[in-house]
């Protein structure tokens, strides 16, 4: 062999000493030679272990190697064996597998004519959160929801919730008649039924309560007030878990309307989120979504807009954030009036910079003071004081939901500063159909169930019993009413302390509209028939 190749394995042998490794013995005979190369499968063949010599030579005996008596064969050809085989694979096939009928498939009768077999058609609709939808559906059956790329607020986009909204038409836990919960235990009512006693229980009723969700529906809000007309006892509630109630009440204040204008993200070069997650629950993030990632296409050739997010637990927008710092929620407030009193005091952008009344107070606090007190990024908050300076007009602060009243009105100040009120849109604002009952109202209805001053109170949809917190203890204030009735798509933990429990309709079975915005309103149309024995809540 040639000396080189020695040579490296001398060095390779001192390094393996060197490291405690044991070294394969040179005179040990190799297993198998093929010119300069040894061939060996394990260490005992290297070793040439006697357990492996005998078992390599009794690999092959001489029974094994005579050929067989074909006459002492049993009788089983390999055709026989393969069939039986095959038979048996089957059997256990099927007898292990749990298969459901799915009934016969029958021809139409008679076909619709705008029904193509194989090709799927397009219904135009609003979805359960009020997106704009095209629902697409194969001999009937809806089966996929989408965006209406024609709406002017969508443009094909839509939320999950309306994109799985579809799984609710077939949740095989939907409700399918109407259920009353007396002394004989629960039992299923005819309609006819419900309406003569429901309808006795409201006359005789001094006060009621209707709960309902978030109201976007113009008909819908009709047919409240005419409820209300019909029984002047009557009173309607409606709340929602996650709103924008503290953002609008700032708004009143600080411009004396409810309606608050459409920001127009994709003109904003610099944007700032405070505790503000606007591309996944803002109750305009469908098209803040699409604004914002028109200044991210790489192929458009425009200058990429750049995101910096200050918030304290982790969101969608935080992720997709260039500069991510996290902050306590209840310290927003105080870093929003740093940056107030950096542009007042000291860039003094504003002609508020001279009114004492602002700098008294918004002079009290440092930027410097609290980015050294609260351990943030000094280098970040710099470049988004100078980015803000630098693009007045052509950026924007968001606040988020969470953010109480107050810290929402100095976010407004501070737009006011810099000029970034030029991106509120003039043409479109969001629409209130009817505004969300305030604290104090859902406040004085537990306090009027617990003391017994409710007789009936019927539930839209909703689920307070799971969606209010503990400390108004709803699930013992129901227990005081007289007569309670819940009015959902599946049975919930309000439905189960109910009276009556009637099933309604999904968005995919009725009819209905919806307004989120000035001047639009989005038609909803059924794509279906009712699958159960169910009514439309309206």
């Amino acid at each position: 062999m040639d000396k080189k190749i020695f040579d490296i394995s001398d060095k390779i042998k001192k390094e393996d000493e060197t490291l405690g490794l044991q070294l394969v013995p040179q005179d040990v005979e190799p297993a198998e030679t093929k010119g300069d190369v040894n061939y060996w499968r394990s260490f005992k063949e290297l070793y040439k272990d006697p357990e492996f010599t005998k078992a390599k030579k009794s690999e092959f005996t001489k029974e094994q190697l005579e050929k067989p008596d074909i006459n002492k064969m049993p009788g089983f050809s390999r055709r026989k064996f393969l069939a039986l085989f095959s038979a048996s694979a089957a059997l256990a096939a099927a007898g292990c597998n749990d298969y459901r009928d799915k009934g016969e498939i029958i021809t139409y009768n008679k076909k619709p004519e705008e029904v193509t077999v194989g090709r799927p058609n397009y219904y135009a609709s609003t979805g359960v959160c009020g997106c704009a939808v095209l629902v697409k559906t194969r001999e009937g059956r809806p089966i996929k929801v989408d965006g209406n790329p024609e709406h002017p607020i969508g443009r094909g986009k839509i939320c999950s919730i309306c994109q799985g909204s579809i799984m609710s038409l077939y949740d095989p836990d939907r409700l399918r008649e109407p259920i009353f919960r007396g002394a004989r235990g629960i039992e299923n009512f005819k309609w006819e039924s419900v309406d003569d006693s429901v309808i006795n229980v409201l006359k005789n009723a001094k006060q009621i309560a209707v709960v309902s969700g978030a109201i976007t529906s113009p008909t819908f809000k009709k047919v409240l007030d005419e409820f209300v007309a019909a029984y002047p006892a009557a009173k309607v509630y409606s709340y929602e878990v996650f709103n924008n109630a503290s953002g609008v009440s700032a708004w009143q204040k600080c411009y004396g309307t409810r309606t608050m204008p459409v920001v127009k993200l994709d003109e904003a070069k610099i944007i700032l989120a405070l505790e503000s997650d606007f591309l996944e629950s803002n109750p305009n993030h469908i098209e803040y979504m699409r604004m914002f990632s028109s200044n991210r296409d790489v192929m458009s050739g425009r200058e990429f807009n750049r995101l910096y997010s200050i918030e304290g637990g982790v969101t969608i927008t935080g992720m997709n954030a260039d500069y991510r710092m996290r902050l306590r929620t209840d310290m927003i407030e105080e870093f929003t009036l740093c940056l107030i009193g950096e542009f007042l005091g000291g860039k003094k952008l504003s002609p508020y910079a001279g009114d004492v009344k602002y700098t008294n107070v918004i002079g009290k606090n440092n930027l410097a003071d609290f980015v050294k007190k609260n351990n943030l990024d000094k280098k970040i908050i710099d470049n988004l004081v100078s980015d803000l300076h630098k693009n007045q007009g052509e950026s924007f602060v968001m606040a988020g939901d969470k953010l109480p009243e107050s810290t929402h009105i100095a976010i407004n100040f501070l737009n006011e500063i810099l000029g970034n009120t030029k991106l509120y849109s003039t043409e479109a604002a969001g629409a209130e159909v009817m505004p969300l009952s305030p604290k104090n109202d859902i406040d004085a209805l537990v306090n009027d169930m617990k003391s017994g001053r409710i007789d009936a109170v019927i539930h839209l949809d909703t689920n307070p019993v799971y969606n209010f917190a503990a400390s108004y203890k709803y699930a013992d204030a129901l227990k005081s009413v007289k007569v309670k009735i819940a009015m959902c798509e599946i049975a919930n933990e309000t439905s189960a302390m109910c009276d009556y429990v009637l099933p309604i309709n999904t968005t995919f079975e009725g009819w209905g509209d919806s307004k989120t915005r000035t001047g639009l309103v989005t038609l909803q149309q059924p794509v279906v028939n009712p699958l159960f024995n169910t009514r439309q809540k309206e």
